[in-house]
């Protein structure tokens, strides 16, 4: 990943996003581009603002969050994502990452969890914290 990552949102809540954002921009490395209602978009907002790396929740109206992320996965996009979810499981982590995300994020584990899952994966490694509430 470059030197300032790039980070697109995707979440119904417009609450949780302000707060994401919030959290992007106190880190001097992290530039927020943008925010998502749907994952209905994803791909092709992926490549009209090239993140290098997206925030996806799991719980959206429209599009299955899931059938976004491998259709990111397919495009050849080089983006990254982290599921930002309120809802953990074993069989939800799983699935997540045979879909090609990079990480996965409980809500409910705060603002560094999140910064620790997006630092993992700008130095190429997967998030996931297994001992995470979930």
């Amino acid at each position: 990943m470059s030197a300032t990552t790039r980070i697109l949102c995707v979440d119904d809540s417009a609450a949780v996003a302000d707060a994401v954002r919030c959290l992007i921009e106190s880190q001097p490395d992290l530039q927020w581009v943008g925010h998502l209602q749907t994952a209905d978009e994803l791909v092709s907002e992926a490549e009209r603002l090239r993140p290098d790396l997206v925030l996806l929740d799991l719980d959206l109206p429209g599009r299955p969050a899931f059938d976004a992320l491998a259709a990111l996965v397919r495009s050849e996009s080089n983006t990254r994502v982290i599921i930002l979810s309120g809802f953990m499981s074993d069989a939800l982590v799983d699935r997540a990452f045979d879909a090609g995300a990079w990480g996965y994020v409980n809500k409910n584990d705060g603002p560094k969890a999140i910064i620790s899952a997006i630092r993992r994966v700008q130095k190429d490694e997967f998030a996931l914290d297994l001992t995470a509430a979930g």
